[in-house]
């Protein structure tokens, strides 16, 4: 499905840190998503944050919405995928730097 899924573990603010290539992701990136997101502590713990920096009804709130997020990602990128969105730049130069959030 996707052959080189990767993901940021850590972030400092807003700006991601370094890609991390993993093969569970790949073989299975929605899946991973969910998982990960049905993990608040974890994923403040890797933005370096402590657990208490989330509400009290924060991690259930997040583990409910994780099968519409799922879904949207999903959707997003069969989109993508199609050429709806995103489209790459018809540029003849190799090494171009792609910046944004797709």
């Amino acid at each position: 499905m996707l052959d080189r899924t990767h993901c940021h573990p850590a972030f400092d603010g807003w700006n991601p840190g370094r890609q991390v290539y993993l093969s569970e992701m790949s073989a299975d990136p929605f899946g991973r998503l969910g998982e990960s997101l049905a993990d608040l502590d974890s994923l403040l713990a890797s933005a370096g944050l402590p657990a208490g920096a989330a509400g009290p009804g924060d991690a259930e709130g997040l583990r409910a919405a994780v099968p519409e997020i799922v879904e949207v990602t999903r959707r997003l990128l069969d989109r993508v995928r199609a050429g709806e969105l995103e489209r790459p730049p018809q540029v003849e130069r190799e090494n171009i730097v792609r910046t944004g959030w797709l």
